[in-house]
Parts: structure tokens; sequence; C-alpha cells
């Protein structure tokens, strides 16, 4: 159990949410059914630290994340766009402004955002790294420039990075202070965070609240961890529908004042509300849920609405089609197959509204004009 704060060591905490059934690993999908039926359990304790704002799992155990796991969002035009977003946000606050020989990016994943840095020819890099034990990609990818290592970084890794990208890395780490310090043992001159925004969980999103992601951070509590390590706010805002918080963190020799006090915020989230709101509107016999990422898993594991409920779920990431939402048991099936099982009574309901329209595309290209309904606001 974690006593302290792992951001600014105080001990005074503010209870905010348990459960005692989430999936160990929420993106590692099972291959049969009963794999999905018998996959470990364990529970979550969240907790806020009164002093800084950082919401953290106190119960938590860090993850190996040396494991099947996907993460894939690369299946989604919409999420494409999202990343071409991030890469204009570091170009204008970074790229075009300062001069950037070596990239280093920690849980690279399947290294989409590296390889469209790559190919950013006009601003010269030397070399474009990415390390992650899960990711999917290896050295079997590499080109004399962009790098992929299957593996875990450590210090023996010398890369010399003049910026280094941490996207929803942070979220999956317990003690975020140890594992900065050695990402940071570098100084980089820069630091691009990406992360999911606390005051978002707090907006009713309650299926945040998952065994993987063990700390959510805010404006405050972010700066608060950086400027342990001497960096400082050089830019910092929320997108993707204020669900992820975005900043980049320049290193300073300078005395570093942290804006943005810590808000004192209250959670909109009740488990039973929560569950009341969705099987008012959710007709079991007819509807069906699209996403089987993060929120869908979460969703079906925290209501306990298992394959007997919902048998199918839909999602366009085809590297999961076919597999199995682990304690659910129930199957991702791929768009097209939709068209197999959908009534016309039948409704849609998504897990996050920014596919929406993206969503109602891919049904009329499938002549399939059912009702589409956004689970979360």
């Amino acid at each position: 159990m974690i006593k302290s704060c792992p951001v600014c060591s105080k001990k005074k905490f503010k209870n905010i949410f348990s459960h005692n059934r989430v999936p160990e690993y929420l993106l590692n999908y099972s291959n049969n059914f009963h794999d999905a039926l018998t996959y470990k359990n364990v529970s979550v304790n969240f907790v806020e630290c009164i002093e800084c704002g950082f919401l953290f799992n106190k119960i938590n155990t860090q993850l190996s994340y040396s494991t099947e796991y996907d993460a894939n969002r690369s299946f989604s035009k919409e999420f494409n766009n999202y990343l071409n977003d991030i890469i204009s946000y570091l170009e204008l606050n970074i790229f075009k402004k300062y001069k950037v020989n070596n990239i280093l990016e920690i849980g690279h994943g399947d290294g989409i955002l590296l390889k469209n840095i790559f190919n950013l020819k006009k601003y010269n890099f030397k070399n474009i790294i990415g390390y992650d034990p899960s990711g999917r990609l290896s050295h079997k990818n590499n080109q004399k420039t962009l790098k992929f290592f299957k593996k875990y970084y450590t210090k023996k890794n010398i890369v010399k990075p003049d910026l280094v990208i941490l996207r929803h890395t942070l979220e999956h780490i317990s003690n975020v202070k140890n594992f900065l310090k050695l990402i940071l043992n570098e100084n980089p001159k820069f630091v691009f965070i990406e992360v999911p925004c606390k005051t978002f969980v707090y907006n009713g999103n309650i299926h945040y609240y998952s065994n993987e992601h063990c700390s959510y951070f805010d404006y405050y509590s972010l700066q608060v961890l950086l400027k342990f390590f001497g960096y400082k706010k050089y830019s910092m805002k929320k997108v993707f529908n204020d669900e992820n918080l975005i900043s980049i963190f320049i290193k300073s020799d300078e005395k570093i004042e942290v804006a943005d006090n810590n808000p004192i915020s209250n959670p909109k989230q009740n488990l039973v509300k929560f569950k009341k709101q969705i099987i008012n509107n959710f007709n079991f016999k007819y509807d069906f849920f699209w996403g089987a990422a993060g929120k869908g898993v979460m969703v079906l594991n925290m209501l306990n609405i298992t394959y007997k409920q919902v048998p199918y779920i839909v999602d366009v990431n085809e590297n999961i089609q076919g597999k199995f939402i682990s304690l659910s048991g129930t199957e991702i099936i791929s768009q097209h197959s939709l068209q197999k099982y959908i009534h016309s009574k039948s409704k849609i309901f998504i897990m996050n509204k920014v596919y929406k329209d993206e969503i109602k595309k891919i049904l009329l290209k499938l002549k399939i004009k059912n009702k589409v309904y956004s689970l979360f606001q």
C-alpha cells in the first residue's frame, strides 16, 4: 500500500473510488472464451492527495508491460487526425523554434507518432528512438534514423535526447518520481507529456478507475512533479474533448514557480447511478456497444455485464476482432460482422463521442441506419 503521495510526499488523502472487480490488464485481450472468463481480476482504491491534487490507486502493484498488449488506435481516421494535431503542437512549440537532433519516446506502442515525426524531413533529425516492452514494433522495423526497441529503457541506453516524449505512459506508472528519474537521466531540454486529465475523470467518467491507470494528473500536480526535476511549464492545454492533458516542459536553472493552484474539485460520479443510467437506456436484447478499448472493457466489468447480457461488442481495430473481453467474456466483432446481428430495433451506444461522426460514416457505408448515441458526454 502506498502511504505517501508519489508526487509531493504528503500523507493526507481523500477517498475517491474503490472497486473489487476489474481486470489486471485492460488491453490484454483473451484469445478464447474460457481464458476470458478465468482472467485475473483485482481491486482498486483511488485516493486524492489533499496537498497537490494527485489522484492515484494506493493499493496498486506496478504492472509489467512485457506482455501481449494492444493499445492501437490507428484504425480510426479521427484518431489519426488527432495525432497530426499533436505533431503540429510539437512543431509550433519546439521544432520550428529550436534545433532538435535526438528524440526519445518511452512507450511508443504502434510507433505511428515517431513514424510521422520521422517523415518531417525538413528538420533533419539525427536519431528518433522508441522503447516499449509491449510495443508492436521492434528492431526489424529499424532504419538509419528511426529505431524501435521492444524492451525497457535503462540508463545503459545512451540516447542524449533533446526531447523526451511520454504519451499515455505516466498514468501506468505507480512510482512516478523513480520512473522520471530514470527517463530524464540524460537531462533532455524538452519533455512532452500526454496523460488523461483528472478533471475529465471526475466529470462522470467512472470507467477510468482501472488497475492499469494508477496515476491521474491535472495542471497543478503535473507541474509539481516536473519541478522536482528542474523543469518548468512551457505549454499546457486540454485536448480531445478535454479528455487528455498535453504539455511541454523545458529544463530550467531558474527558480520555478508552479502556476494553476490546486483546484478544489469533487467527482461527479456514483457507481449505482452510473449503472442505473445504462440499464435505463440500453436494451440488452437489441442494442450494441461500440468500442472495445479501455472504456469498453471497464464499462462491462465494473457493471458486471457479461457475455450473457452482451454477447458482442464492436471495434474497428482488426488486431482484436475475434478476441474476448477479459472477465466479461464478450466477443469483439468487426463493424462488418455487425450487419449479421443488428436488428431494426437496435441502438448503437459508443464509448467516446469524439468518434461519433466517424462511426456514423462507417455505418452509412454498411447501409446500417440504426441510431447512434454517446454513452458519455
